[in-house]
C-alpha cells in the first residue's frame, strides 16, 4: 500500500514543491514534451544522434564530450518556445557552452561517490578507472576545446561573474 501511494503521489507532490520554491525565488518551472526536443539525442552542433539508454556519454564530432544526463541539464536550459512548439536553441546553447564546459567537467570529475557513501551507481557511466582521469581534467585545464573561449568571459559576466583567465573558470 505505502509503494502505490508513493508511486502516485510523489510526482505531482515534488513539482507542486519546486513550483513552489522557484515562485518563491522569483522564477518559474517550465515543462515541455522530451519527446520533441530530444535533448539526451541532441548535441548543440545542431547534430541529432539516436543513442541507447546503455550510453551515458554524449561524444559529438564536434568535440563535444559530456556526462549524458549533465549535459542534457544543460540543453534544458535552452530549450525556447517557437510557434507553439519548445526547440532548442542550439545558437544559445552554442554561445553558453565554452563558460559552462569546464563547470561541468569539474562537477562531473567531483562525483566520486553517491548521497549514501558507496561508488556511484553504474547508471551515471563514470567508471573508477575513468574517475580519475577526469579528475586531472577538471582541475584547472584549460584545453582549447574549439569552442568560442574569446566570448567566455562575456557570457560570465552577464551572469554577474568575473572570469579568472588565468584558471579559465568564472568567479563570484
Amino acid at each position: 500500500m505505502f509503494g502505490r501511494s508513493v508511486r502516485d503521489r510523489a510526482p505531482g507532490e515534488f513539482m507542486s514543491h519546486l513550483r513552489r520554491k522557484a515562485e518563491r525565488a522569483g522564477g518559474a518551472v517550465i515543462t515541455f514534451s522530451t519527446q520533441t526536443t530530444r535533448l539526451s539525442q541532441s548535441c548543440h552542433c545542431g547534430a541529432v544522434v539516436k543513442k541507447p539508454l546503455s550510453l551515458r556519454w554524449h561524444d559529438c564530432a564536434c568535440g563535444v564530450h559530456a556526462q549524458r544526463d549533465v549535459y542534457s541539464a544543460y540543453l534544458a536550459l535552452h530549450v525556447r518556445e517557437d510557434a507553439g512548439r519548445w526547440r532548442l536553441d542550439t545558437e544559445s546553447a552554442r554561445e553558453g557552452w565554452c563558460a559552462v564546459e569546464p563547470l561541468l567537467e569539474k562537477a562531473v570529475s567531483g562525483a566520486v561517490q553517491a548521497a549514501n557513501g558507496g561508488p556511484l551507481p553504474a547508471s551515471f557511466g563514470i567508471r573508477a578507472r575513468d574517475r580519475a582521469a577526469l579528475s586531472r581534467k577538471g582541475a584547472g585545464t584549460t584545453e582549447d576545446s574549439g569552442c568560442c573561449n574569446p566570448i567566455a568571459p562575456a557570457i560570465v559576466a552577464r551572469a554577474g561573474k568575473t572570469f579568472d583567465a588565468g584558471t579559465g573558470t568564472p568567479r563570484h
